[in-house]
């Protein structure tokens, strides 16, 4: 029988599904969120749905079954009643019995759920992806229905707790920050009833998570301040204090065990092993080194971070690194200590102009902070300098890919991830050196550009003053030459007459000359030059046709399609090349904005035949849209069937 087999008995239909579950649509997709049951795509559509083409949603047949056991179902149910009950005692105004329902209420929990899809800590741990980024843009959500207070509170607290473990296991390896800031959008088609799904599964389980990885940095769960602050009166009772005690990361927290000096002692004696070992066993070890430097960057130097940076990301970036960070106390609380302590190294300044300074300190963008952990080293501070123009940011997650175009500054940052920190040192200075030779030149471009300009400056005045003069001169002589006007005429008219023979007869021997040696020259023939390029731009081509007729037909199709992805890439590299190339040219001077440019695009005339096959193109576009449209379908709905008449006329 038809349905019974294959295809159709494999799948289900979302419309069905529910119906058989005895839910409503936001209930399953609840539960199916909560399971992890999600729509499968069946190999063949049309037989999955028993010969309807039309698209809809197919679920396994056994992945609903197995749904319909499970006790999360029977507290849905049971909440659904209670909300039909709870609407029925606000409308006859029953406080009594509204307060009883809400007491009643059903409580489920997910740990069973949580451990059913992540059976260990390292599967979840894999999986931590989606959570983060969930949590992280819920913390800065605005509260409105469906999303309230308790939902954004508890996605703050999860996120202070991950970046506390971050901190305290200094593992954070990469950072890429955009120029402009940091933003956080929701789509306004969005829907936010099934996100709060996803977040209600996601809060669970990045709980146990957290619970884990900071039992293993030996700190408590939940978070607790080592040392209480002394507060009085109201700002005792103030819950807000506490909370931002953890928010500020930069206050001491309470450990379960505090860490013994011989686990340092044997850190230590392992990396100095490492480092007076063979190259090799150096090159085995590099990410580990790596690693510990990464944690040591930032030793022994203190930041103080200027109102209008931002200090979460980079405290936690500092921190991680092994500084110490403080900020002024007006800005947020659990500042270390204040601005004008003379212990200060480096002040983060994200404007050009502020008003204290102090020499026995660096001043710097935040951009120095992140390009220093992406590098692994501490880089120069000179072109991070407030005001100046700021080096170009690179992404650290780096990838190869064959013809891709990689800029300059990318090379650098691969060499100093894979040198040793004496050959880092050595590259550092090679960079200096390169970017003092590029200002040099820059100075001395802006220099004559400025000579020129107060030269033209000068002849342009120059020229006024003698366009003047020449006029005064003009006006005098006015007079004098309108006087002298007829006579002139008089005496050319009668010299052309009388020459008028003598020239005539020059000109006709120099016609007769030219022609002589047109008749004495003898036309070359057209040379053959032979290029290496085209003799192997030819075997290439004969070498492609012969692997594409090797190729089975079933697979000359996919060939064609890489290596018309390959040859786009190396385009786009190549012409991404040149065109760095002539912005570093166009800094020099040794090329005009005109050059740089480039010439104007023109619109490429098109043929007859591809003017009329546009047309034709856009006339069938518009017949499917008015085919489709609700205007043809309605079009006979209004009038009234006119009945047939009946010919009676003769033959």
């Amino acid at each position: 029988m038809q349905g019974e087999a294959g295809e159709a008995a494999r799948f289900i239909s979302r419309s069905r599904a529910v119906r058989k579950l005895q839910l409503g649509l936001q209930a399953f997709n609840r539960v199916c969120i909560i399971k992890g049951i999600f729509p499968i795509e069946p190999k063949n559509r049309i037989k999955a749905q028993k010969g309807d083409s039309k698209y809809r949603p197919l679920y396994l047949k056994k992945d609903i079954k197995f749904l319909m056991h499970d006790p999360l179902i029977w507290t849905i149910r049971q909440e659904e009643a209670l909300r039909k009950k709870l609407a029925k005692a606000r409308h006859l105004r029953d406080g009594y019995k509204e307060q009883l329902v809400k007491r009643n209420k059903p409580i489920y929990r997910l740990e069973q759920n949580v451990l059913e899809r992540y059976p260990t800590f390292v599967d979840a741990v894999k999986d931590l992806g989606d959570p983060l980024t969930m949590i992280f843009l819920f913390c800065n959500i605005e509260v409105r229905p469906p999303i309230y207070e308790h939902h954004v509170s508890r996605c703050q607290r999860l996120k202070i707790e991950f970046l506390t473990y971050v901190i305290e296991a200094s593992c954070l390896t990469k950072a890429f920050i955009t120029t402009k800031g940091y933003y956080y959008e929701v789509p306004p088609n969005a829907d936010m009833k099934i996100m709060r799904h996803f977040l209600e599964f996601y809060i669970a389980m990045l709980g146990f998570v957290n619970f884990r990885l900071l039992g293993k940095v030996d700190l408590r769960y939940p978070l607790k301040p080592k040392v209480m602050p002394r507060l009085k009166g109201a700002e005792k009772k103030d819950l807000d204090n506490l909370k931002n005690l953890m928010a500020s990361l930069n206050y001491p927290l309470e450990k379960t065990t505090e860490e013994s000096e011989e686990n340092l002692d044997d850190n230590e004696t392992t990396s100095k092993l490492i480092k007076g070992s063979s190259e090799k066993t150096q090159k085995v070890y590099a990410e580990r080194m790596q690693a510990e430097a990464r944690r040591k960057l930032f030793s022994g130097l203190k930041f103080f971070l200027n109102p209008e940076c931002n200090r979460e990301s980079l405290t936690l970036v500092i921190r991680s690194c092994g500084g110490e960070v403080s900020w002024p106390s007006t800005v947020f609380p659990c500042s270390t200590y204040k601005e004008d302590d003379q212990c200060i190294t480096h002040q983060i300044v994200d404007r050009p102009n502020f008003d204290k300074k102090y020499l026995t300190r660096f001043y710097v963008q935040p951009q120095w902070v992140y390009d220093c952990l992406n590098a692994v080293t501490l880089k120069p501070c000179q072109p991070y300098l407030p005001g100046c123009p700021l080096p170009p940011h690179i992404c650290p997650f780096l990838k190869n890919f064959e013809g891709w175009y990689i800029p300059p500054e990318e090379e650098d940052l691969r060499k100093l991830l894979a040198a040793s920190p004496e050959e880092k040192e050595a590259l550092l200075k090679e960079m200096a050196a390169a970017e003092q030779k590029k200002l040099a030149m820059l100075r001395a471009v802006n220099e004559k550009s400025d000579d020129e300009s107060g030269s033209e400056d000068d002849d342009d005045e120059d020229k006024y003053d003698e366009d003047e003069n020449d006029e005064s001169d003009e006006e005098k002589d006015e007079e004098v030459e309108e006087d002298g006007d007829d006579a002139v005429n008089e005496a050319d008219a009668s010299m052309e007459v009388d020459d008028g023979e003598g020239n005539n007869k020059e000109e006709e021997k120099k016609d007769d000359g030219k022609e002589e040696e047109i008749k004495d020259v003898v036309r070359r023939g057209k040379e053959r030059f032979y290029s290496k390029k085209k003799d192997e731009s030819k075997e290439e081509r004969t070498d492609t046709r012969m692997r594409t007729l090797m190729i089975h037909k079933k697979n000359r199709k996919l060939y064609h399609k890489l290596k018309t992805k390959e040859t786009k890439r190396l385009r786009r590299s190549s012409m991404l090349k040149d065109r760095r190339e002539a912005l570093e040219l166009h800094k020099i001077g040794k090329i005009s904005d005109e050059q740089l440019e480039g010439p104007p695009k023109t619109k490429i005339k098109q043929t007859f035949s591809e003017r009329r096959a546009k047309l034709y193109q856009s006339r069938v576009r518009s017949a499917v849209r008015f085919a489709r449209s609700a205007a043809n379908k309605n079009r006979f709905r209004g009038e009234k069937k006119k009945p047939a008449i009946a010919d009676t006329r003769d033959e």
